[in-house]
């Protein structure tokens, strides 16, 4: 069947594709040793017998004996003559025998036996041992990536990739890219690789396929021949080949074409299939003189004036003109720290663990481009940690934690502090591959401090007027906000508030208005203070009772100053 080689100009300028296919095999003779003889075919059956030779001559007539006496017998043959009478003489000797008769013609062959059966055919040669496992480049990685930029994956290790190698990044068969490999680390699996060469589709994604973008691993080395079995008979010859000098453009039609050379330079081989031939590689632009203007605008050019180019392929001066050098942007790293439990808590409370913990973003690189990771910094390295009870932590993590046990609340605040120290960040890279900006320095992130805030609470008739009812924790020298009940038929009971001795002092009284909505102030002396002492978290601890020495009045909102 004659083939196609069909050179198609594409959307890439000096791209062709060869369509080749050969001639069909001939068919292979069928292999098996030589058949045993057969056995001998049974003799033939003898010749019939000769006739009979003639009967010799007669002998003489014996001369007649004398009586009485036989004569001597005469030769064999016919019977003499008779003698006269007389005694007969004694018999002749016989005549010699007559010479024998020819002998009888040869009686015809027997039939041929049969042909023995075909022996069978020879077993096969043993098969040869396999050849070492050629180099091996297909990979997956499930780094995060963007198509139609330069970057960093993690792939599998111990893998053959080299510098200068083209790459086929897969999302899927309508999203890649085909870039070249700047590096291979194939004990990390870290492959970096330059901005793309050719892209199909977009997307981002966290899962890509990675192989060699053409060449084939190399041949294992060969195993040794098995034993060749006996020879079959020959198959038929197929066509010869046709061979090509030179093609120019169009569509040549041809059978088992094994190489194209382009004056060019760009060379093809091969047996039969499909092939596409790429010849933008061999030509290049150099110009003399520097361009004049900046290309494609002032605001941002691709092509500054005053640029000149030497041997520049075709696919680096589309990408010069198509694709400005871009920037990427920085996202700051940050940290947080936290205390668990922290705030207001009651003096002489016991925390049984006590947590600090502490977290580090490393911030952001983007787009990655080339730089060896996409982060503003390195790893964290140490979690400095300040308070009663705990000390540094060394760790990479991103995250930390560390515990102190059985705290007791003191009055007032105590604090604990945090922060992060970090390595130094990568080298920021631009789109075409140049430094960009400078590394983020290792250093140490600004402290935040946490604190717990030890206090005693302040009780009063909230709920009845027979119950000293705690209120909700607040800083001991802020003023105090106390809803009362209604002193109406509480037999003659009346509203109070205890306050601990260790709060600020109380120097004024405001009652809230309800048709104003405002606070006015009253007068202190309405409440007559009293000593109390409350046992608070097992301790004795002395109060001032605040009690209402007015007439019956409403549930009201009151504030105690300080």
């Amino acid at each position: 069947m004659a083939n196609n080689i069909r050179f198609v100009d594409s959307l890439k300028v000096g791209s062709y594709q060869t369509v080749i296919e050969g001639g069909s095999s001939g068919s292979g003779g069928t292999s098996g040793t030589s058949g045993t003889s057969g056995t001998n075919g049974t003799s033939g059956t003898n010749g019939s017998s000769g006739t009979s030779g003639t009967s010799g001559g007669t002998g003489l007539s014996g001369s007649s004996g004398s009586s009485g006496t036989s004569g001597i017998a005469g030769s064999a043959g016919s019977s003499g003559t008779s003698g006269t009478n007389g005694s007969s003489g004694s018999s002749g000797t016989s005549g010699t025998s007559g010479t024998s008769g020819a002998t009888g013609s040869s009686g015809s062959s027997g039939s041929s036996g049969t042909s023995g059966a075909d022996g069978s055919s020879g077993s096969s040669g043993t098969s040869g041992v396999a050849g070492a496992d050629g180099d091996r480049y297909q990979t997956t990685s499930s780094s995060t990536f963007t198509l139609n930029a330069s970057g960093t994956l993690t792939v599998g290790t111990g893998l053959a990739y080299s510098t200068a190698q083209q790459i086929l990044i897969v999302l899927d068969a309508s999203n890649y890219q085909v870039s070249e490999v700047t590096s291979y680390n194939s004990g990390t699996g870290v492959i970096v690789f330059a901005f793309p060469t050719e892209v199909v589709g977009s997307g981002t994604a966290s899962s890509w396929d990675v192989n060699l973008a053409g060449a084939s691993g190399g041949d294992g080395s060969s195993g040794s021949s098995g034993t060749s079995g006996a020879d079959g008979s020959s198959g038929s010859s197929g066509s010869s080949g046709t061979s090509i000098g030179s093609v120019t453009d169009g569509t040549t039609t041809v059978t088992d074409v094994t190489t194209i050379d382009f004056n060019t330079g760009a060379t093809v081989t091969g047996t039969t299939g499909t092939a596409t031939v790429d010849i933008s590689a061999a030509t290049t632009y150099t110009n003399a003189t520097a361009t004049p203007i900046n290309f494609p605008s002032d605001d941002d050019p691709n092509i500054p004036a005053g640029t000149t180019f030497s041997n520049k392929t075709f696919s680096e001066m589309m990408t010069l003109m198509l694709y400005p050098t871009l920037y990427p942007s920085f996202t700051n790293i940050s940290r947080n720290f936290t205390l668990s439990p922290s705030g207001l808590q009651i003096i002489g409370t016991t925390i049984g663990t006590l947590t600090l913990s502490s977290t580090f973003n490393r911030g952001a690189i983007n787009p990655q481009y080339t730089a060896a990771t996409p982060y503003r910094s390195g790893n964290p390295n140490q979690y400095n940690y300040g308070g009663t009870g705990v000390s540094n932590q060394v760790s990479t993590s991103l995250s930390n934690s560390t515990t102190t046990s059985n705290y007791v609340v003191v009055q007032g605040n105590q604090s604990w502090t945090g922060a992060v120290q970090y390595d130094a960040g990568p080298q920021p890279k631009d789109s075409a591959g140049g430094d960009f900006s400078s590394p983020l320095p290792a250093g140490t992130t600004n402290t935040i401090t946490r604190t717990i805030n030890g206090v005693y609470p302040v009780f009063g008739t909230t709920v009845n007027l027979s119950t000293s009812t705690q209120f909700s924790l607040q800083t001991m020298t802020t003023l105090i906000q106390a809803s009362l009940v209604t002193e109406s038929g509480g037999g003659g009971l009346k509203q109070y508030i205890e306050v601990p001795n260790a709060w600020s002092t109380i120097t004024g009284l405001q009652q809230f208005n309800t048709l104003s909505n405002v606070y006015d102030t009253i007068l202190l002396s309405s409440f007559t203070t009293s000593s109390v002492t409350k046992t608070i978290e097992g301790q004795s601890v002395n109060y001032t009772r605040y009690t209402h020495n007015g007439g019956t009045i409403g549930a009201r909102i009151l504030r105690f100053l300080t």
